[in-house]
């Protein structure tokens, strides 16, 4: 934070300028994350600057078939114990 003061900037400028939430975003639509289905939690510093597009590809990311997982649809999602 100092640094940003000696600069006059801000960490929300700087994320501004970066355009990170973009650049997650496009990330996330174009396949360059692996599996998006297992994001969990993704920080985001200022919302206000592509946030609602980040939320967007977030909210359509598909969650993959529990089935696909156990070889078959519609498997439960603890395989019975043998």
């Amino acid at each position: 934070m100092e640094v940003g003061a000696l600069h006059a900037s801000s960490l929300l400028n700087e994320e501004a300028r970066s355009k990170l939430n973009k650049m997650s975003s496009t990330m996330i639509s174009n396949g360059e994350i692996p599996d998006p289905s297992k994001i969990n939690l993704w920080e985001v510093n200022n919302v206000c600057e592509g946030g609602l597009d980040l939320l967007t590809t977030l909210r359509n990311i598909k969650p993959k078939q529990l089935g696909s997982i156990y070889g078959q649809e519609g498997a439960a999602m603890f395989p019975t114990p043998i």
